[in-house]
């Protein structure tokens, strides 16, 4: 366990209400080949994983997603450099540019 070490150990305290997956370095390879990938995000994939907090605070996404998949970029073109890693269930998501 790395940096994320009192994450993890909160998610194994209480398994059945944080629903996490971890991926493997071949998946994240394989799954984020697309732009410039933060190393910290793709870390966080393989030691803590994917998943949601419990009572529908936050899900992190098992992949990136492309934020114009989502949301309308007609009036904002900028939007499609975006790529989301996780939404917090109300319409608010989070990525990288």
């Amino acid at each position: 366990m790395g940096k994320y070490k009192e994450i993890i150990q909160k998610i194994n305290q209480t398994p059945n209400i944080y629903k996490f997956e971890k991926m493997s370095k071949s998946k994240v390879d394989e799954d984020l080949i697309c732009g410039d990938i933060p190393q910290d995000y793709k870390e966080f994939l393989m030691e803590v994983g994917f998943g949601s907090v419990p009572d529908g605070y936050f899900m992190f996404y098992g992949g990136l997603i492309e934020a114009d998949e989502i949301y309308d970029a007609t009036d904002n073109l900028e939007i499609k450099k975006v790529l989301l890693f996780g939404d917090n269930f109300s319409g608010d998501a989070v990525g990288f540019l």
